[in-house]
């Protein structure tokens, strides 16, 4: 049987975790919309061209994991094109030659929520870890196996005389 303290920090990061993925409460709207490029090039007139651009919020979220309660879980959705036209627009260049250039344009066909790039989990660096201080607390020995972030909430919140919330 769990002793009643672990029982207690794996409930309070459990609460943790879904306060910091509560989010906004948006949900996934991405979407294609009409927008106006203007094509510039050294000695042409700059040419404003119909076009399309992906626009919108999508979920993400940060949780901790359901199997390991000392790492967090992120889903980072972004509103990208899925597929891309290409056209060859003509510009007016009148000094030089030739005085037509024609420029290559992509735009996206369609929109959609996709994975964004992975984050670099090295890189990140919570600020909590930067106000960690070692302490000769005997309750410290109790989360030793607990990473820096969780013990230093778990700590603070002990010291503000909080309780740990139970669900």
């Amino acid at each position: 049987k769990l002793p009643s303290i672990i029982i207690q920090v794996i409930t309070f990061i459990g609460w943790f975790g879904a306060l910091i993925s509560s989010g906004s409460g948006r949900g996934e709207v991405c979407h294609l919309r009409p927008v106006i490029h203007v094509l510039q090039q050294p000695g042409c007139i700059p040419k404003p061209i119909p076009s399309f651009a992906c626009q919108g919020s999508c979920s993400s979220y940060v949780q901790v994991s359901g199997s390991k309660f000392w790492q967090v879980e992120r889903s980072c959705m972004c509103c990208q094109e899925m597929g891309e036209r290409e056209a060859s627009i003509g510009i007016f260049c009148p000094k030089t030659t030739p005085r037509f250039r024609k420029i290559v344009t992509r735009a996206p066909v369609e929109c959609m929520c996709r994975p964004c790039t992975a984050v670099d989990e090295a890189s990140i660096q919570p600020q909590e870890t930067a106000m960690l201080k070692v302490r000769d607390d005997p309750l410290a020995g109790l989360v030793n196996d607990l990473p820096v972030l969780e013990e230093y909430h778990l700590m603070n919140q002990m010291e503000m005389g909080k309780d740990m919330p139970v669900i």
